[in-house]
C-alpha cells in the first residue's frame, strides 16, 4: 500500500505479517500500531467533506401509502422507493436515510478500489487519510487468522476473509475512528464458540460504513437453546454516531445479528445515535436479528430478518426495542418465522417512539407486541400471524393504527 507513490513504511513491513495463503498476520497483541499509508487512487472525492448529515429524528422523509413487501419478501413499493421527496437521489435506494456518499464525499461502495494488494492487516491499523484522499488497506482476498483494531480517520479496509481459529476472537474493532469504510469483508466461524462476545464492534467512532460485509456461524446454536452464549455479529456501541450497514449478511449468531448501545447496567456516557441498517439479511440466530438498547435515531429499511425461536435468553423477537432506545423507524422489512415481529419491551426502560410501516410480518404468534411507549403502524401485511397487535397497559402504551394494514389480505 502506498501514498502518492511513496515507499512502504518500515512499520508496515514489520507488522503486516500474514499472507494471502492464510498465514498469521500481526495480531491484536502486536506491540505497535501501524499507520495506513497509501491513498486509494483516482475517485470522485470532492476533498471537502468534513461533516455528515443526519436523519431527521422525526422521520421527515415519509413513505407513501403503497403496499408493503410482497409474499416473496421483495419490496412492494414502486421504484422510487416510496419517498414523498421522490426517487433515489444519486442512485441511493433508501431515501429515508442519509446517503453516506454525501458525508464522505465519494462513492463508499466503488471509489478508491484500484490500489496495490497489501494482504492481511496488522493487529493495529491506524488510518491517517484526509478528505478526498483516504488511506486504503486492500487485503486482495487474503485469508487472515488474526483480528484487527482500526482507529484514526479517513480510511478504507477491504477485501479480507477472516478465518479465526476460535469463534471467541473478535475479527474487527473500530475504536475512536472517523470516516472509515469496511467493505467486501467476511468472517465465517466454525460454530464452536463458548463465551459471550462480538465479531465486529464499533465504539466511540463517527461516520463508519459496513458495505457487503458477511458474518456467519459464530457459536453453537444448539447450545444457545440451553444456555445464553451472547455472541453477536455486530455491535454499534456507546459513542457510535452515524453508522451504516449496507447490504450486510449476518446469520447464525448465538446472540443477535445487530445490537446497538449497551446493557442498561452499563450506562452509556455518550449514547449511540443515527444508526442505519439497510438492504441486509439478519436471521437464523440464537437471539434476535436486531436488539436496540441505549441508542437513538435507529433505522431498519428493506432488510430480511427472521428464522429465530424462543431460547433461554430470548423470546424470539425479530426486532426488540428496550433499555431506553429512542426514535425507532422500521420500514419495508420482511420479518418472518419468529415468535413476534416487533417487541416493544419494558426491560430497562421502553422506547418512547417506534414507527412500524410498510413491513411484511409473516409466520409469527404475535405481530406487534407493545408493552411500553408509542408505536405507530401502517401499511403492514400480517400473514399467518395468530395475533397481529397486542398492546400492554394503557397507562404506559399508545399503539396507533394509522391505516393500510392487512391480515391475510383483509383489512386489519
Amino acid at each position: 500500500m502506498r501514498r502518492n507513490g511513496g515507499a512502504w513504511p518500515i512499520t508496515l513491513l514489520l507488522l503486516a505479517a500474514c499472507t494471502t495463503q492464510g498465514e498469521a498476520g500481526g495480531g491484536n497483541d502486536s506491540g505497535e500500531g501501524a499507520t495506513s499509508s497509501s491513498s486509494g487512487g483516482p475517485g470522485s472525492a470532492s476533498g471537502d467533506a468534513t461533516s455528515s448529515p443526519t436523519a431527521g429524528s422525526d422521520g421527515t422523509a415519509a413513505l407513501d401509502d403503497t403496499d408493503a413487501t410482497d409474499a416473496s419478501g421483495t419490496n412492494g413499493l414502486d421504484e422510487s422507493g416510496g419517498s414523498e421527496t421522490g426517487g433515489e437521489p444519486n442512485g441511493w435506494p433508501y431515501p429515508e436515510v442519509p446517503n453516506p456518499d454525501e458525508a464522505f464525499g465519494f462513492d463508499v461502495e466503488l471509489d478508491f478500489a484500484d490500489t496495490p494488494v497489501d494482504g492481511c492487516p496488522p493487529g493495529e491499523l491506524v488510518f491517517a487519510g484526509t478528505p478526498g484522499n483516504p488511506d486504503v488497506w486492500n487485503g486482495g482476498g487474503a485469508t487472515c487468522t488474526e483480528g484487527v483494531d482500526v482507529s484514526g480517520q479517513w480510511g478504507i479496509l477491504e477485501n479480507i476473509d477472516f478465518a479465526l481459529p476460535s469463534d471467541d476472537i473478535e475479527s474487527l474493532f473500530v475504536l475512536d475512528a472517523d470516516f472509515v469504510v469496511v467493505r467486501h469483508v467476511t468472517d465465517v466461524g466454525i460454530g464452536q464458540g463458548t463465551s459471550n462476545g462480538t465479531s465486529m464492534l464499533t465504539v466511540g467512532s463517527r461516520d463508519v460504513v459496513f458495505y457487503d460485509v458477511l458474518v456467519h456461524d459464530k457459536k453453537d446454536l444448539a447450545l444457545a437453546v440451553i444456555e445464553e452464549i451472547d455472541h453477536m455479529g455486530m455491535v454499534w456501541g456507546c459513542g457510535a454516531h452515524r453508522v451504516w450497514g449496507i447490504e450486510t449478511d449476518i446469520q447464525r449468531m448465538a446472540g443477535d445479528s445487530l445490537r446497538t448501545g449497551a446493557n442498561i447496567t452499563s450506562p452509556c456516557p455518550d449514547v449511540a445515535t443515527d444508526l442505519y441498517m439497510v438492504g441486509s439479511t439478519l436471521e437464523n440466530n440464537g437471539e434476535n436479528p436486531v436488539d436496540f438498547k441505549q441508542s437513538s435515531g435507529l433505522w431498519l429499511v428493506d432488510n430480511d430478518m427472521g428464522e429465530v425461536g424462543s431460547v433461554s435468553s430470548s423470546s424470539g423477537e425479530g426486532v426488540v426495542t428496550h433499555e431506553n432506545s429512542q426514535d425507532v423507524h422500521i420500514l419495508r422489512n420482511d420479518i418472518h418465522d419468529v415468535v413476534m415481529c416487533l417487541s416493544g419491551a419494558t426491560s430497562g426502560g421502553w422506547a418512547e417512539y417506534t414507527e412500524f410501516r410498510g413491513n411484511r410480518c409473516a409466520n409469527a404468534q404475535l405481530g406487534i407486541s407493545n408493552r411500553g411507549g408509542t408505536v405507530e403502524f401502517s401499511d403492514n401485511r400480517f400473514e399467518n400471524v395468530a395475533e397481529p397487535v397486542l398492546s400492554g397497559p394503557a397507562s404506559q402504551t399508545e399503539t396507533l393504527d394509522q391505516g393500510g394494514n392487512t391480515v391475510d389480505g383483509a383489512p386489519l
